[in-house]
């Protein structure tokens, strides 16, 4: 539901609630959660290959995870997936709950309503904001994991309107600009990012981690998991290697592509129609339900 800023007095009391307010609502839906002090989070990144989120427990903001990686695990540690997708089991056809380890990947069975509203989950905390569309304020509530709102508040979201405005009169009068771009630099043991010189040497996020990695892990040796090549119906998942170590904890693993069993059935011959002859059972070499034309 969207609401006009001009009339959002109301509203004000709903944007003004904090990360805490936030934490100690979702407490009461996810007992599973452990307080955020004993939490470790990844280091959040500008730049993401999806959406921005924040896990159901509402401890660390970071990227959504994409088709393939892990997800789930103890208070949601190992992240929570990108819109469209579902943390699931590795095998089977159920989604993966905390402490459960799963894989992103697209679910059957799931209800309409999901694929319309991808942004709203029962698992995550209600949170409210406001972003700027068509020179206005539009400020509602939702229940997401996901990034969608750039202000907190609509004071927020006027004050940024009103200096954009100024930075637009100003660029009209003044030509002039200087190019910058988000780069960084690996500095000892970490990646500093920052607002940078379009002309100064610089590094993407996803290269600086990787040379951090590389000189972490140059004198650390990890045994190797053979990997099988997988059946039509499935695909490779992601290994995962948590921050700040080495070797991978999930290795990588064949799951089920779904996307496969959607399939439209091609039509019969005259005489035969299409009988049901086995069910999937949600593993890699039987993961979708087995179909035959028979004589009617």
């Amino acid at each position: 539901m969207f609401w006009n800023f001009l009339n959002l007095s109301v509203f004000l009391l709903g944007c003004s609630s904090s990360p805490l307010q936030q934490q100690a609502v979702l407490a009461t839906r996810a007992p599973s959660c452990v307080p955020c002090s004993e939490v470790q989070c990844p280091r959040n990144r500008r730049m993401c290959p999806g959406g921005h989120v924040t896990e159901p427990c509402g401890c660390c903001p970071q990227c959504a995870r994409q088709k393939g990686q892990v997800c789930g695990g103890p208070s949601w540690e190992n992240g929570y997936c990108d819109r469209g997708l579902t943390c699931s089991m590795f095998t089977g056809h159920s989604p993966a709950l905390p402490p459960n380890t799963g894989v992103c990947k697209v679910l059957p069975g799931i209800p309409l309503k999901h694929l319309l509203e991808p942004l709203e989950d029962p698992l995550c905390p209600m949170v409210s904001g406001c972003n700027i569309r068509v020179g206005n304020c539009d400020c509602y509530s939702l229940q997401t994991c996901h990034h969608v709102f750039s202000y907190h508040s609509v004071d927020e979201c006027l004050k940024a309107k009103r200096e954009d405005e100024l930075f637009s009169e100003r660029n009209k009068e003044n030509r002039e600009w200087t190019c910058m771009k988000w780069g960084c630099e690996l500095q000892k043991s970490q990646c500093v990012c920052m607002d940078r010189s379009c002309f100064s040497p610089s590094l993407t996020e996803d290269t600086c981690e990787n040379l951090l990695q590389e000189v972490r892990c140059i004198n650390v040796s990890c045994s190797e998991v053979p990997v099988s090549s997988c059946p039509d119906d499935s695909f490779l998942t992601e290994s995962h290697i948590p921050s700040g170590q080495c070797c991978p904890l999930v290795p990588a693993v064949c799951t089920c592509n779904f996307v496969k069993c959607s399939v439209v059935l091609e039509t019969c011959p005259p005489g035969q129609h299409i009988k049901h002859m086995e069910r999937g059972d949600g593993s890699p070499g039987a993961c979708c339900n087995r179909y035959q034309c028979v004589q009617t």
